[in-house]
């Protein structure tokens, strides 16, 4: 009887089956993960477990590194050396949080771009929905995980032809449009549009002529808002100060549309609020 319970003998107690060997292989893969994570920024030294906001921001950092994120970063971001680690060896080079944050602005950029040629208004573009009734971007002008979504659908579906990727669908189109109008408010911060100017009637510091050159005014707190919570280095939002004659207060203003939008976006108060952050 023994003999026919030979092979579970085997399974219980040979060293390559049993639990006591497979421990030290979980263990193994465990202290991969947070070494992977501290390196990229995603944990800390000592950390001993990790919680899902983690592991789902790995996911993406290495979802992103696929879609050649590192490439992307070290032709496009003015100190690329910021946003890149070494993983695993020193041939592998990936991204830290930093980096992906750095991605999905340039990626952000690019979705805009799209909408834009589809027919949406740079104006509209952040009140896009996808087909669930979710907000593509954030309040701080990033793709959404819902949006990001629906624009690599958008955008794979445009690749057959170079046609198609001008302009994929001309009903696609137009129902973006009308799905980002109805979404929308009227912008109450927008310049009234009368007959412009030309540059040499302004005053050289005059509020005229920072508004005809497409500057928007904002407050000291909203540029340390943008610094702090949005992926805009400081010299991406050309910013531009003059001193008000009658109070000698500074006024500020940027120049980045797209940082613009986010501000406008913030002081309506509405949309889905936050930024994508995986609660680190």
């Amino acid at each position: 009887m023994l003999k026919g319970y030979w092979f579970i003998f085997v399974f219980l107690f040979h060293p390559t089956w049993c639990w006591g060997a497979l421990k030290p292989l979980d263990r193994m893969a465990r202290e991969e993960i947070l070494t992977e994570m501290f390196i990229r920024g995603l944990a800390g030294q000592t950390d001993q477990e990790w919680n899902d906001q983690q592991m789902s921001f790995l996911q993406a950092l290495r979802r992103a590194e696929q879609e050649g994120a590192v490439g992307i970063v070290q032709k496009r971001a003015r100190i690329p050396e910021d946003y890149l680690v070494l993983v695993d060896s020193p041939s592998v080079t990936g991204l830290n949080v930093k980096g992906y944050q750095k991605y999905l602005q340039f990626k952000s950029q690019e979705a805009i771009r799209f909408f834009e040629k589809q027919g949406v208004r740079l104006g509209d573009v952040f009140y896009i929905k996808d087909p669930k009734g979710n907000y593509v971007f954030d309040a701080a002008g990033m793709l959404t995980p819902d949006g990001e979504a629906y624009y690599d659908q958008l955008r794979l579906a445009s690749k057959p032809s170079p046609a198609q990727e001008t302009a994929p669908s001309a009903g696609q189109g137009k129902e973006m449009k009308q799905t980002a109008e109805e979404a929308k408010k009227t912008d109450s911060q927008a310049v009234p549009s009368g007959k412009k100017k030309s540059k040499q009637e302004f005053p050289e510091d005059s509020l005229e002529k920072l508004r005809y050159l497409g500057f928007m005014e904002v407050t000291s707190g909203e540029i340390s808002w943008l610094l702090g919570n949005t992926p805009f280095e400081k010299d991406e939002l050309v910013i531009r100060e003059r001193t008000d004659k009658k109070t000698k207060t500074i006024q500020y203003f940027i120049g980045n549309p797209m940082a613009q939008m986010v501000v406008k976006r913030r002081r309506e108060g509405k949309g889905i609020g936050g930024t994508r952050s995986f609660g680190l």
